[in-house]
């Protein structure tokens, strides 16, 4: 858990958010989270696609995640939001809208030197966060 200097008030977690790609790291991440997740009150399930990804509403993964989560007792929103800025970007924007006082994702899907070199949502989130980030790799 990584937990920004610019935190100044106590932790405690009523709204979290999961930043979902369909990867074994974001699987990981949420399930991971669940001891914590059940001391929220609610849980949102973010996935950013582009502007330009189309998909039918069966096909969305974040449903089946969100699925599963709920079967732990948790209250769970799904959102999905097409935006072409950069996604980290876009996962903080939401969390900041929404109040979110714990951010999950999973870690570092591309290889790190890939991500330090050209950067990546999770370098992206490490430098800009203003809550607490829970990652999983």
């Amino acid at each position: 858990m990584i937990v920004p200097k610019l935190t100044c008030k106590a932790f405690n977690i009523e709204k979290a958010i999961i930043g979902w790609k369909s990867s074994r790291e974001s699987t990981r991440a949420a399930f991971d989270s669940v001891p914590l997740l059940k001391f929220t009150n609610e849980v949102d399930v973010l996935a950013v696609n582009s502007k330009s990804e189309t998909t039918k509403i069966e096909s969305i993964p974040q449903f089946d995640m969100a699925e599963s989560l709920a079967r732990h007792g948790l209250k769970i929103n799904v959102h999905s939001i097409n935006d072409d800025r950069k996604p980290g970007l876009v996962i903080l924007d939401f969390a900041k809208e929404h109040q979110a006082d714990l951010l999950i994702i999973g870690a570092y899907r591309c290889s790190r030197l890939r991500e330090k070199l050209l950067g990546g949502v999770t370098e992206y989130i490490l430098r800009h966060a203003t809550l607490p980030v829970l990652l999983a790799n």
